[in-house]
């Protein structure tokens, strides 16, 4: 039995519903997640936006290089508006299903959630120490 390759029409109209598919659930972005980005950045980790992307995936990929060890991390982070929830809210309840799917799928280090900037500033003094 001879398998044969997608014609190059078959592979671009897969993509193309692939991707029409997806931008139907892209996520609106968060109002404070440029000063989250911009926080982060000034503490000296690399940030790169992932919102975009939609279907669960994190808002941002955020690096750091511990000055003292050389140990390199990665992580993924989700940024909520905290005034949009009650102070009660958890993270949990702050996710949508997709969010909570991919979380879960996620076999990486654990996926952060950002609030706001003091809980951008905590989760930073911990990867620093």
């Amino acid at each position: 039995m001879e398998i044969s390759s997608p014609t190059v029409a078959e592979e671009n109209r897969r993509r193309r519903d692939y991707y029409s598919d997806v931008s139907r659930y892209a996520a609106k972005v968060d109002s404070n997640q440029k000063v989250i980005m911009t926080l982060l950045r000034g503490e000296g980790l690399s940030v790169f936006n992932l919102s975009g992307n939609g279907m669960g995936c994190p808002d941002l990929i955020c690096g750091y290089t511990h000055p003292d060890t050389g140990v390199q991390s990665t992580y993924l982070v989700e940024v909520k508006d905290g005034s949009r929830y009650s102070a009660q809210a958890t993270d949990e309840s702050m996710l949508t299903s997709f969010q909570k799917a991919f979380i879960k799928s996620w076999t990486g280090t654990p996926v952060v959630v950002i609030k706001d900037e003091d809980s951008a500033m905590a989760w930073v003094r911990e990867i620093k120490r």
